[in-house]
């Protein structure tokens, strides 16, 4: 008896050796890493060497792994959590393991692309501490999910608490991602619609106008991107009540006193989509039916600006009124809320202006809903690396004149990351044209301004493949006459145009 007494004991003992080897091993294995992870937050900037580079330019296209995986593991234990208990634990066992090492090659890729230069200011920063956070957080829960499994129920709270956390930091460094490349009001964009907002109290149905509640909100969103006080389209603005019963360059008046039913901008509403007068034209979204019937009734009864909804006795008028209320609403929630968030971002912007010594205003001419940069007279010195600290902010930004600044073929690569950019100008700059194949990739460049720059024959023929580009300003640069004509012959949609052009 006692002979197997001692060899429970033994065996007891062996385990527990066994046990302890196991513990120490795993937590070597995972607490390490997570250690390493921490010591990335403090290592000074040193220059990467191009095989590192390369390296981190794969950060973008795997983070997408942990953050999966992670996620995944949150769902099994709020299956669990919910009553599914045929789940076994070696799925979330896998899963952080490869968690683990994913996330491991994603905060070093990470890394790299953050020590080469490349992105810069706080949003980047804030990114990155989250990405290293996020990785020790993976580590230190699949530590404690192996002390759940094998110690007990103290560590198994301590891994669920752990998992959670480490969740909801991934997300917020997620959405700091997204921000960097989408803009910062990316995920937020349409939470007002969806939630609502009782910030901006709207007019009850029996004060309403039917111009200034009804009509005018639709005409900004459909029609003031071609009719604004900076593109008059058919030289026709609608930017007021009284502008829009004027008319345009047919001499016309767009509402006739009297006569409705000689209406200019009825008739245009009124003609088939593929008219080529039809208002809006094609490739803007059209009026819906509540929309045309009440411009109609409001046409017909002489267009007054102060006729009041309450007023209307037409049951079908009201019963179109009404089914297009609930629209009406969210078009004006989200009118308001733009207008003020484009408020909150102007006065971000102008902060980092002051800093930059540079100019921002709205662009007036992408109706108010993009930022124009131009450089200060007399222009202060404005880098590459300034270029890089507007970042966050990149999406915002239609128009961008850099005339006499320092920006070289390398901040063309910066420029090539403003996916609003319509418009840019970089004359009496030292560009050489080499960076001009950044600009590809830019969906709506329609200007371009590269007089007195250093491009030449070679780089130019890099602008034959930019399918929008429309006026090129090629005046006093390197470029050849046979080139020029070659350009213009073989490229006849665009205007390769020999004179110093528009500086903003």
């Amino acid at each position: 008896m006692n002979q197997k007494l001692n060899t429970k004991i033994g065996t007891s003992v062996d385990e527990n050796r066994y046990m302890n080897k196991k513990i120490v091993l795993t937590g070597v294995l995972l607490l390490v890493p997570a250690l390493l992870m921490l010591i990335l937050l403090i290592l000074p900037a040193i220059d990467m060497p191009l095989v590192l580079l390369f390296i981190g330019r794969f950060h973008p296209m795997l983070l997408h792994f942990p953050i999966v995986l992670i996620f995944f593991v949150f769902m099994l234990e709020a299956l669990k959590f919910s009553g599914v208990k045929n789940i076994s634990p070696v799925f979330s066992q896998i899963t952080l393991i490869a968690a683990s090492l994913s996330c491991m090659i994603v905060v070093i890729a990470g890394y790299l692309l953050f020590g080469s230069g490349d992105y810069s200011g706080d949003l980047v920063i804030t990114h990155f501490r989250g990405g290293i956070f996020s990785g020790i957080g993976i580590f230190i829960t699949t530590y404690f999910f192996f002390l759940g499994e094998w110690i007990g129920k103290y560590f198994s709270k301590l891994y669920l608490g752990a998992l959670i956390v480490t969740n909801f930091i991934v997300i917020y460094t997620s959405h700091q991602g997204g921000s960097l490349t989408h803009g910062q009001n990316y995920l937020t964009e349409y939470s007002s619609e969806i939630f609502g907002s009782n910030d901006i109290p709207l007019k009850p149905r029996e004060e309403l106008l039917v111009y200034e509640d009804l009509i005018a909100p639709f005409v900004e969103t459909k029609c003031l991107s071609c009719h604004n006080d900076h593109k008059k389209k058919g030289d026709y603005l609608m930017t007021s009540y009284q502008a829009l019963l004027k008319g345009g360059e047919s001499g016309l008046p767009a509402i006739p006193e009297g006569k409705p039913e000689e209406s200019e901008l009825l008739n245009r509403v009124l003609l088939p989509l593929d008219h080529d007068d039809h208002m809006p034209p094609e490739g803007k979204k059209p009026l819906n039916e509540y929309e045309i019937d009440i411009l109609k009734f409001w046409v017909s009864k002489g267009a007054l600006e102060g006729m009041m909804v309450k007023n209307i006795t037409n049951d079908s008028v009201n019963t179109v009124i009404d089914s297009y209320l609930p629209e009406s609403n969210k078009m004006v929630n989200r009118l308001m809320q733009t207008k003020e968030e484009m408020a909150k971002l102007n006065v971000e912007l102008q902060a980092v202006a002051k800093d930059l010594k540079i100019s921002i205003t709205q662009d007036q001419e992408s109706d108010g809903k993009f930022f124009a940069l131009s450089m200060l007279f007399p222009p202060a010195s404005f880098t590459d690396e300034d270029l890089q600290e507007l970042q966050p902010y990149y999406s915002v930004f239609s128009k961008v004149s850099l005339v006499s600044s320092d920006i070289t073929d390398d901040g063309l690569y910066f420029l090539g990351k403003m996916t609003n950019l319509r418009a840019l100008y970089l004359q009496k700059t030292s560009i050489d044209g080499s960076g001009l194949v950044y600009l590809r990739e830019l969906p709506f460049l329609e200007k371009l301004n590269l007089s007195y720059t250093q491009v030449n024959d070679a780089s130019v023929l890099e602008l034959i493949a930019h399918p929008d580009l429309k006026e090129i300003y090629l005046h006093n640069n390197e470029i050849s006459p046979d080139v020029i004509k070659a350009l213009r012959e073989n490229q006849p949609a665009k205007k390769f145009l020999l004179e110093e052009g528009p500086y903003n």
